[in-house]
């Protein structure tokens, strides 16, 4: 695999961290200096060494990277061995608009703004295999399909459902078995899953589709009440501390389209209230057809879809080039 050198600024650190962190998983040998350069070591001469040994250069652009004279003298070195070489030998990626050097404004960059998990896509499918690992992993090829997968289903510019149908085709052609049977119980629902165990809810690794409820047998909330001021918050908070409600935890079942339109409707102060039998609260009442009221935040919804672009984008990025494990796929943030 490739050998990095990750040129940022001091205040950029933490994102390089998770950065180095990912490209190690990759199966890269990422270099940054609070790891690399030991006590006692010449801080100049290890950044030197580091620069000069690396395949790639790879450019973190901030404001505050592109104005630190080090970062200058980093990346320079690089772009010079590039035009030497003819070969790309620096990697911009940006984290922060800023300013770009005008020596690099020709160039592509892997955009890190939007989206943490679209941002390393790009940059990862930039970096062509140059050793080969133990695993005898080689001529890998950069997927673009795979990256139009990953774009639309953290761009948000099209309905969940919508990418989840073309990733379902994707999966299909890739036999990814995992990510086939995500997408179509995310595309059909839950419902005729009933009664899930936790083991089930593991295996399936639904958690994102659970969700917390302010539920009472005993009593209903009148939410047009003029004391909530139409302030959801206020509402909840209420619940919360109100001794005839408690909380209930179940998965939401409903397929990913109707979800979509739910939460369409539901306005960042309406509350979402769900109904469902004194059967499934109490089981042994005597009341099983009795109608409960369960209320949630109205934000609810929206996180269950942020869960869903969360989990497909990990499974599709275990497909990009290395030996990442499907099992241990990158979390997007």
């Amino acid at each position: 695999m490739a050998k990095l050198f990750l040129s940022h600024s001091s205040k950029d650190k933490e994102f390089c961290i998770q950065l180095r962190e990912d490209l190690i998983r990759m199966g890269h040998t990422p270099w940054l200096d609070m790891y690399d350069v030991k006590v006692g070591d010449d801080i100049v001469e290890g950044i030197g060494a580091g620069v000069t040994e690396a395949d790639y250069v790879v450019l973190v652009l901030t404001p505050e990277s592109v104005s630190s004279r080090w970062v200058k003298k980093e990346w320079h070195a690089k772009f010079w061995t590039e035009i030497d070489e003819g070969k790309i030998r620096l990697l911009p990626v940006l984290l922060k608009d800023c300013t770009i050097p005008s020596m690099l404004q020709t160039k592509k960059y892997a955009d890190f703004r939007q989206s943490y998990a679209v941002g390393f896509a790009d940059l990862v499918a930039a970096i062509p295999i140059l050793h080969t690992p133990q695993s005898g992993v080689k001529g890998l090829k950069h997927d673009e399909q795979l990256i139009r997968h990953i774009e639309m289903c953290q761009g948000h510019q099209l309905p969940l459902a919508q990418c989840l149908s073309g990733v379902l085709a994707y999966a299909s052609q890739k036999a990814d078995q995992r990510l086939l049977e995500f997408c179509r119980l995310e595309l059909s629902g839950y419902r005729h899953l009933k009664d899930l165990a936790q083991e089930d809810i593991d295996r399936l690794q639904i958690q994102h589709r659970m969700i917390e409820l302010f539920v009472s047998p005993f009593a209903q909330v009148n939410l047009q009440a003029m004391q909530w001021g139409q302030n959801a918050s206020t509402i909840i908070d209420h619940l919360r501390h109100n001794n005839n409600f408690y909380l209930w935890k179940l998965i939401m079942p409903e397929p990913i389209g109707e979800l979509e339109s739910l939460a369409s409707r539901l306005g960042p102060d309406t509350i979402m209230t769900i109904t469902r039998p004194m059967a499934e609260f109490m089981p042994e009442s005597e009341h099983p057809n009795v109608v409960v009221y369960g209320y949630a935040d109205p934000h609810t919804v929206t996180a269950i879809l942020n869960g869903t672009r969360t989990r497909v984008t990990s499974m599709l990025m275990a497909h990009l080039p290395g030996k990442l494990d499907p099992s241990k796929s990158v979390e997007p943030t």
